[in-house]
């Protein structure tokens, strides 16, 4: 090879070069997005788990993880925050931990939403 090989080569591989940093660059974007989704999924099922929701999802015979793949982000966020604010938690521990055989409809403000589920099971 001579000189002149080298240089009619060296734009292609600078472009080569930049391409690849590119394409580098976007899979460190993308990986650090993964942590984050991921991260924020452990933190609704952490959410969930301290709240009476999870476990009205297991009477129910939904799991947890399988109500939070298919459940809109947004509707998980409504349905925490109702749990988190609802006023009947002695009808709920009743119906979770007693066994008492009450309509959840008439105290849960999820329950409808959660049934919708039941039927998906895990």
């Amino acid at each position: 090879m001579n000189l002149t090989d080298y240089v009619d080569s060296l734009p292609v591989t600078i472009l080569l070069l930049v391409v690849g940093l590119a394409f580098l660059g976007m899979c460190l974007g993308m990986s650090g997005c993964l942590r984050q989704l991921r991260d924020y999924r452990r933190e609704l099922t952490d959410r969930a788990k301290a709240l009476r929701i999870h476990r009205m999802l297991e009477r129910l015979g939904v799991s947890l993880p399988g109500y939070l793949k298919r459940t809109p982000t947004i509707d998980v966020e409504k349905q925490l925050v109702k749990c988190g604010c609802c006023p009947d938690t002695d009808a709920c521990d009743d119906y979770l931990e007693r066994g008492r055989n009450t309509d959840p409809n008439t105290f849960c403000p999820n329950f409808e939403d959660l049934q919708k589920y039941q039927s998906q099971g895990r």
